[in-house]
């Protein structure tokens, strides 16, 4: 029987529970069904570096709506080591499906992206780390706890701002652009159509079909 502690709530998890309620793991964390939250437990030994108390505690009590923040702290009951933290729970569907939706809507969930980086940037909170392995999709993009946030309490709004719009960009650029077949040539053009620190989202207002799919903008933008 495994006893935590989830916020203020004693939760005590039977063996079966856990195989019922699983849902994957990665590196440094096994992630479980927890309601409409899930449970990221951290794994005994971990080489990557993840969210420690303090920097869990600080993000739970921002609100974002696509980034996902910790909610809940964990804490084992033996001992009241921190073991993990809750997320909000999104039902998955096929990452390749952002492909076949119109750029209107794409470009509206990276505007709700971009409004989640200004106000991280604005509460000292620079991310790092987007990828495929932890973009979520219901029909909606949400990045499901990219684990490399830097608090900078000192630091000038600006200058996190642009940090988190380059790792927005990287992420559009190399990863949901980069589900589109292309050949070498073709990558490097899709490469240099963009800058690197002005939010794409404008940057493909100016030059797509908003009835155009993402996968038919990206064909026809490398032609």
């Amino acid at each position: 029987m495994l006893k935590l502690y989830v916020g203020e709530d004693l939760v005590e998890l039977s063996m079966l529970d856990l195989i019922h309620d699983y849902i994957g793991e990665g590196y440094e964390a096994r992630i479980f069904c927890y309601g409409d939250e899930v449970l990221k437990l951290y794994k005994r030994r971990c080489k990557k570096d993840r969210l420690d108390e303090d920097t869990a505690s600080k993000l739970s009590k921002l609100s974002t709506s696509r980034i996902l923040l910790p909610k809940k702290m964990i804490y084992d009951f033996k001992d009241e080591r921190f073991v993990g933290y809750t997320l909000k729970r999104i039902e998955r569907k096929r990452k390749r499906d952002v492909l076949n939706r119109p750029m209107r809507h794409f470009v509206n969930e990276l505007d709700l992206l971009n409004d989640d980086l200004l106000y991280l940037a604005n509460n000292g909170v620079e991310v790092e780390d987007f990828h495929l392995g932890n973009m979520l999709y219901d029909g909606r993009i949400f990045i499901g706890d990219p684990g490399d946030f830097i608090i900078k309490e000192e630091s000038i709004e600006g200058g996190i701002y642009r940090n988190n719009v380059y790792t927005l960009n990287r992420f559009i650029k190399d990863e949901i652009f980069g589900m589109v077949r292309l050949d070498m040539v073709e990558r490097n053009i899709a490469e240099e159509m963009f800058s690197d620190f002005d939010y794409i989202g404008e940057q493909l207002r100016e030059t797509c079909n908003m009835n155009e799919t993402v996968k038919s903008y990206v064909k026809r933008m490398v032609r």
